[in-house]
């Protein structure tokens, strides 16, 4: 029987990729999920070409459809939680900057921040362990200090401008702190950001951009 431990691998592979999201440096998401399945399947049919069965059926019989089917709904159920907890997210609105994808609510973020410029008050996140839990406030941060870099490196002064608003409203603890991506923080120099706010104000603020390294999703627009 092939589907038992094909589905027995979908369930590995995806408490695999779930724990590497948990850890620094590791990205887990569905699409590796899927591709540990097909590793998976190739593995099976290797196995079967060196060792093939006298007889290979595709019906299967009546206690094995049960096992089959739980099996099944485990692994779905496994998927669906990892899903929603890695790649649903909210649009996170403001007046200024339009919107945004993020892993938490406007309301969320703030709390972050003040949790965050607290603690790191006392110890800056310096060190990436790698064996710890990721701290995904300060990875969304800095993604989002990637992408004001990049636009702004790009000739982009726009996007560049309201990346750096997003981060002096949401991750203002990921500019101001020493982190192990800048042992001086990530503010600009006010030159550089005197220079990006007359340029939006110029050209206007861009479309919502996306900073995610991975995609993430929100429920209404998933229908």
């Amino acid at each position: 029987m092939l589907l038992l431990p094909l589905l027995a691998g979908t369930i590995v592979g995806t408490l695999d990729e779930w724990f590497q999201w948990f850890i620094p440096i590791r990205v887990g998401e569905a699409r590796d999920v899927l591709v540990n399945e097909i590793a998976t399947g190739c593995g099976l049919l290797l196995a079967l070409a060196l060792n093939p069965p006298e007889r290979l059926t595709i019906a299967l019989p009546r206690g094995s459809r049960r096992r089959v089917m739980r099996w099944g709904a485990g692994a779905a159920a496994i998927f669906g939680l990892f899903f929603q907890t890695v790649h649903v997210g909210h649009d996170v609105r403001d007046p200024e900057l339009r919107s945004f994808r993020s892993r938490y609510t406007a309301e969320e973020l703030v709390d972050a921040a003040r949790d965050r410029a607290d603690r790191w008050r006392r110890q800056p996140p310096v060190v990436q362990r790698r064996l710890w839990r990721e701290d995904h406030y300060l990875t969304e941060g800095l993604w989002h200090v990637q992408r004001r870099n990049q636009a702004w490196g790009a000739g982009d002064h726009s996007t560049a401008w309201r990346e750096n608003r997003i981060l002096e409203k949401f991750y203002a603890p990921v500019l101001e702190t020493p982190t192990y991506a800048g042992a001086e923080g990530h503010r600009w120099p006010a030159a550089q950001r005197e220079a990006a706010a007359a340029q939006a104000a110029a050209h206007g603020v861009p479309p919502a951009g996306e900073a995610y390294a991975y995609p993430l999703f929100v429920w209404p627009s998933l229908f």
